[in-house]
């Protein structure tokens, strides 16, 4: 992404998130007034409906209450407590009467076990059980009042109902009353108010966002569950909501859209203004570099692109001054580098060869019968390390070591440096069919001979030995551990030993770590040294399978 486009993008951004906040803000407020104002109206409707309702209640209540005492004073209850035909068929006719006088639409009497003894607003209804509408009531509580619907001679009507008992000859004799209950009057409640208001019936409202204002129980006397209700719902009506909601959004996106496209033409405009310099100042830095360094910079400027490109400038005229001085000490460094190597490796590759020799002339001065026995055990290491110095010098011609990766015997190669080394201080455990490493055998000798060399001289007065051991990893790999027991690397010391020309030694010349480093990265293997002072330290090199 261009400097240019950040620019772009930030400075829209900062324009944009205050409208953003903004109209957020409105749109929220507007949204919670208007849902205030729907929460007013649905709140006046419920007051209005339940102050009728408690009206209706009061009034049944009342008028029930006058039957009861009308009722208890007559003689003929008695009888009809005490079973007497002739009673009841007056109270058939008094319920009739009662209910017309008192105003009422509906008016059952029931006895102990709650069946109907008389019926004012269906006379033929006599003999069934009320017990579903007598349990409706009871769960009513403090409400004291239930929904049912009734069979009349023409139909089927709803009722607001509650009950009156009265005590007769240790009997419980009970009056249910009410009045109907049109659900008409309901929907006139919502008119004017954008709702509208029903009555429904059933276990939960089955309109969707519809609150409920009022519910009470219901029970249908032909049978059904007294566990419904029947509740009076209020339906908002949500569409002068959405829309003004809707208008508001339209007329937000179109702010925020105009103030994308005024902020984002500014914005860029901006952008470049401040690229501009920076991407002139980048086409004459790209002119600079090692090899041609007579490009000027401008420095006609007084802002902070100026003090950069007078910075620039100045860096580039040390930079001309240096070169030359920089170049020529690079080839000195490279030609001590290029001898300190060949030194090292020549001194690697005589030491077999001088212990031999060393070994020969103890023989010849103390055992000369056996010089020509010696000298033929001794023959394949100075055969070796002849033929070491002989490919390394062949490599050296070439000024690069030539890594064919050729499959190489670890176990071979260690022998072979174990057997030139003196007075066997150096041990070996060798895994049995260690796999071939992909190194070529110079290599590979060079790698461990390096660390073995180390390891013996970390001996110091008292002697060093080394142990090298190989095993396989089990994932294409072979793994060569060679530990020492001199004084071990101090942990100051342990991250700087694999620098070029860092050594502790007094005639050390700090290559043979780097070169070990350098030799199995390029092998492709790895490389780790844990040491402890005063215990030793241990080297483990890993190299991939041929």
């Amino acid at each position: 992404m261009t400097y240019r486009t950040r620019v772009t993008i930030a400075l829209a951004t900062v324009a944009l998130l205050p409208l953003l906040g903004f109209g957020l803000a409105i749109r929220r407020e507007a949204s919670r007034r208007l849902g205030d104002q729907a929460a007013s109206r649905l709140e006046v409707v419920r007051t209005i409906l339940t102050a009728d309702l408690n009206r209706e209640r009061n009034l049944i209540r009342e008028r029930l209450t006058a039957l009861r005492a009308e009722l208890a004073g007559r003689n003929e209850l008695r009888r009809v407590a005490d079973g007497d035909d002739a009673a009841r068929g007056w109270l058939l006719d008094w319920t009739g009467s009662a209910m017309r006088s008192s105003g009422l639409d509906v008016l059952e009497v029931l006895d102990s076990a709650d069946h109907v003894l008389g019926s004012g607003h269906f006379r033929n209804d006599f003999g069934r059980s009320e017990r579903s509408l007598i349990q409706a009531l009871r769960l009513a509580g403090d409400q004291g009042f239930a929904m049912a619907r009734f069979p009349l001679p023409d139909g089927r009507a709803t009722a607001l109902v509650a009950a009156e008992s009265i005590s007769v000859r240790g009997q419980t004799i009970r009056m249910i009353g009410g009045r109907l209950f049109d659900s008409s009057r309901v929907q006139e409640l919502g008119r004017g108010r954008d709702m509208a208001v029903r009555l429904v019936f059933g276990e939960a409202a089955p309109v969707d966002r519809g609150q409920i204002l009022q519910e009470s129980r219901f029970v249908d006397v032909l049978g059904v569950d007294s566990g419904r209700y029947a509740r009076v719902v209020a339906i908002e009506d949500s569409s002068a909501f959405a829309g003004a909601i809707t208008s508001l959004n339209r007329w937000l996106a179109v702010a925020f859209a105009g103030a994308l496209g005024i902020a984002g033409l500014a914005a860029w405009w901006i952008g470049g203004a401040l690229a501009r310099p920076i991407d002139n100042l980048a086409d004459q830095t790209e002119r600079i570099d090692l090899e041609r360094l007579d490009a000027d910079l401008p420095v006609d400027r007084d802002d902070e692109i100026g003090t950069l490109a007078r910075g620039l400038d100045r860096l580039t005229r040390r930079l001309r001054t240096s070169t030359v001085r920089l170049r020529e000490t690079e080839r000195r460094a490279t030609v001590g580098d290029l001898a300190r190597q060949v030194n090292h490796d020549i001194k690697n590759g005589l030491a077999p060869i001088r212990h031999v020799l060393r070994h020969l002339n103890e023989v010849a001065e103390t055992e000369p019968s056996r010089l020509t026995e010696v000298y033929g055990e001794r023959r394949g290491t100075l055969d070796s390390s002849v033929e070491y110095l002989d490919r390394l010098a062949r490599t050296y011609a070439r000024l690069s070591p030539n890594l064919e990766s050729t499959p190489a015997d670890p176990n071979q190669v260690i022998t072979e440096i174990a057997r030139a080394a003196p007075g066997g201080l150096v041990a070996t455990d060798l895994g049995a069919r260690i796999t071939r490493v992909k190194a070529d055998p110079v290599v590979l000798r060079r790698i461990v001979e390096n660390l073995t060399t180390n390891g013996l001289e970390a001996g110091g007065a008292r002697g060093g030995r080394v142990t090298i051991r190989t095993e396989d990893t089990g994932d294409r790999r072979v793994r060569i551990v060679i530990a020492d027991n001199g004084a071990g690397i101090p942990p100051e010391q342990l991250d700087r030993i694999f620098d070029d020309f860092y050594t502790t030694k007094p005639n050390g010349t700090g290559l043979g770590l780097s070169v070990v480093r350098r030799l199995v990265a390029d092998l492709g293997g790895s490389l780790r040294i844990e040491s402890a002072v005063g215990t030793g330290t241990t080297v483990t090199v890993e190299l991939p399978a041929a």
